[in-house]
Formats: structure tokens, sequence, C-alpha cells
């Protein structure tokens, strides 16, 4: 079967070293910065829903945590606009605790939205560089 490869500019990121955990973050994509932001909003909100939760009814409670799970999943592939929740978060719930106390989300969210911003100058400053080469033959 023959292949063809189309440099559609995406960048990948891995997730912690591991090759099968990889996201694609669309470079010239800028409204990804617009999304990051809105999704963040969300997902503190959803946290604070969490926050006001009654662990003590552990079914009302283990309701709360599947529809706050879902919603976070797709608060993080709405940033990408793709299915990336999966390689980031597997079969984790992106509310788990880690050792440094922070939820799974959080943590991803604190290292992935400066790799966003890297992302996003980079692929402003190849397209400013494109439109000045072109434009520059009819600036006078």
């Amino acid at each position: 079967m023959k292949n063809i490869n189309i440099d559609d500019g995406r960048e990948a990121i891995m997730i912690n070293g591991d090759p099968n955990r990889v996201i694609y973050v669309q470079a010239s994509d800028f409204n990804i910065k617009v999304r990051a932001r809105q999704a963040q909003k969300n997902i503190h909100d959803l946290l604070g829903e969490l926050d006001k939760a009654n662990p003590e009814n552990e079914e009302a409670f283990a309701d709360i945590l599947e529809d706050i799970d879902k919603k976070v999943r797709e608060q993080i592939n709405f940033i990408f606009n793709s299915d990336v929740s999966q390689p980031v978060f597997g079969a984790c719930s992106p509310l788990m605790s880690l050792k440094n106390g922070m939820s799974y989300i959080e943590a991803f969210l604190d290292a992935i939205l400066p790799e966003l911003e890297k992302i996003a100058e980079k692929a402003a400053k190849a397209s400013e560089k494109r439109i000045n080469k072109h434009a520059g033959k009819y600036a006078k």
C-alpha cells in the first residue's frame, strides 16, 4: 500500500517519555489558546463542584466523580480539537491526586499550557515571516 506524508504542521508532544502516549498540537491553530483559556475556566468550575460534593453519600459521590471525570476529559479534548484525553490520562482519572498533592488534571495543565504558548509563538513567527516575504513586494 502506498503512503503519502503531508506536513500538516502538527507538533508531537510525548507524555512522561512514553512513546505510546503522544498528543499532537496543530501549531497554526491560533484558537487553541482561546479554547485552552475557556477549558481551564470550565475545569476550575468542575473542580469547584467536586469540592462541594458530599463524599458520605457514596453512590451520589461516585456519580458526581464519574460525571466530572467525563466533563474534564471533554474539556481537554476541546482544547486540542481531538481525543487527547486517552493518551494523557489513559484509564486513570484526571481527578486523581498525585504525590505532590495536585490533581492529575492540574499537573497536566501546568505542564501543557506553557508548551502551547511556545508552539503558538513559533507558529506566529513563521507566519509573520511568510507574510512579510510575500507582502514586502507590495509595500512602498
